[in-house]
C-alpha cells in the first residue's frame, strides 16, 4: 500500500485534520502533505528518511501500521496530559533522548517471570518522554484510581527492589501478588505494620483493605501517568 493511502487512513482513524497531521510529521508545507494523500504516493527520499526518524521504524514497517504511536502526540500542545504522582519524584536525572519502552498490557509485563518465563512479551513501541526518563510504561486497566488515573491511561513506573526493608507510604504503587493478582493502589501504614500494608483506592466505591507482605511478589512505584482521554 502506498504511503499516501496509509497516512490518510491513520489520520482519519485519529480524527486529525491535514494540517494537524502535517505538523506531527514536521512537514513545513502542509500542501506537500496533502499531495501525498491526493496522489496516493510515497514521499521523496529526504522526506522518507525524516519520517522514519519521527516514527523510529523502517518505512516498510510504517506502511503496516494500524494506528499512530502515542509518542507522536507528545508536543507542547498536549504536554498538559502528563501527570506526576503525588510525591512528584523522578526515577533518576533526566537524560535527553532516552526512550521508554511501552507495553500495551498492565505493569505485570515488567516481570517476565510473572509470565512463566515467556520472553516474547515485547514492547509495543518506544516513547520519548524526558520527564519520565528511566521508567517503563504500561497501560492502565480498571477504575480503582479514578479521578487520578483512569482506565486506558499510560502509567510510568520503576520496580522497587528493596520494598521489604523500606517503602515510602502515601505513594501510588502497582502491587503484584504471589497468586498473580495485581492492584494499583495507594499504600498506607497498616495496624500490623510489620506484617501488612493497607491498600487504599482513589475511587470511593472501592473499600480499603490490608494485604500480608508475604503475599506480595513485586512492587512498582508509579512516578506518573499520561491521560489518554483529553
Amino acid at each position: 500500500m502506498a504511503f499516501g493511502k496509509v497516512i490518510k487512513k491513520l489520520r482519519e482513524k485519529r480524527g486529525l485534520s491535514s494540517a494537524e497531521m502535517s505538523a506531527i510529521l514536521e512537514v513545513d508545507n502542509p500542501e506537500r502533505y496533502r499531495n501525498w494523500e491526493k496522489r496516493d504516493a510515497n514521499p521523496k527520499h529526504a522526506d522518507m528518511t525524516k519520517i522514519e526518524q519521527i516514527f523510529r521504524m523502517p518505512f516498510e514497517e510504517i506502511l503496516k501500521l494500524e494506528s499512530l504511536p502515542d509518542y507522536l502526540f507528545l508536543s507542547k500542545e498536549v504536554s498538559h496530559t502528563l501527570h506526576h504522582s503525588p510525591a512528584g519524584r523522578l526515577p533518576k536525572p533526566v537524560k535527553p533522548g532516552e526512550i521508554i519502552p511501552f507495553y500495551d498490557v498492565d505493569f505485570g509485563a515488567g516481570d517476565i517471570e510473572f509470565y512463566n518465563g515467556h520472553t516474547n512479551i515485547q514492547a509495543a513501541y518506544m516513547m520519548d518522554i524526558p520527564e519520565f526518563s528511566g521508567c517503563t510504561a504500561f497501560r492502565t486497566y480498571g477504575d480503582s484510581m479514578e479521578k487520578l488515573i483512569r482506565s486506558g491511561d499510560i502509567l510510568f513506573g520503576t520496580r522497587v527492589e528493596d520494598w521489604q526493608s523500606h517503602l515510602e507510604y502515601g505513594q501510588i504503587y502497582g502491587i503484584i501478588c504471589t497468586d498473580k493478582r495485581r492492584y494499583l493502589k495507594f499504600i498506607r501504614k497498616a495496624k500490623k505494620e510489620d506484617t501488612h500494608f493497607l491498600l487504599r483506592s482513589e475511587n470511593v466505591e472501592y473499600d480499603d483493605f490490608t494485604i500480608p507482605k508475604d503475599k506480595i511478589r513485586h512492587i512498582w512505584l508509579i512516578h506518573g501517568w499520561m491521560n489518554k482521554r483529553v
